[in-house]
């Protein structure tokens, strides 16, 4: 496996780690209401994956959370296409 390859497949891991703890947060969360301090951990992880695209988020004021979350985490996945797609340019 070449470098390349290898840090794909770790941005990828590092992606659906946050994914997973964002979900697993959302799901195990209060009924009650109240902050989901895990949930934003994990919005706050994929945030840092998503740079500098996620950045433009704050931007904007009234996006519900829902929305404002699968933003920041389409941001994220886009960085990883990229990534996927620089180093398939870059290895041909």
């Amino acid at each position: 496996m070449t470098a390349r390859r290898l840090l794909l497949v770790l941005h990828a891991l590092a992606i659906l780690a946050g994914l997973g703890y964002f979900a697993i947060a959302v799901a195990f969360a209060d009924p009650d209401g109240g902050a989901n301090i895990g949930a934003g951990l994990g919005l706050l992880w994929l945030l840092a994956l998503g740079s500098p695209w996620s950045w433009a988020m704050f931007a904007v004021d009234d996006w519900s959370g829902p929305v404002w979350a699968a933003a920041i985490m389409a941001s994220a996945v886009l960085n990883l296409l990229l990534h996927w797609w620089w180093s398939r340019r870059r290895s041909s």
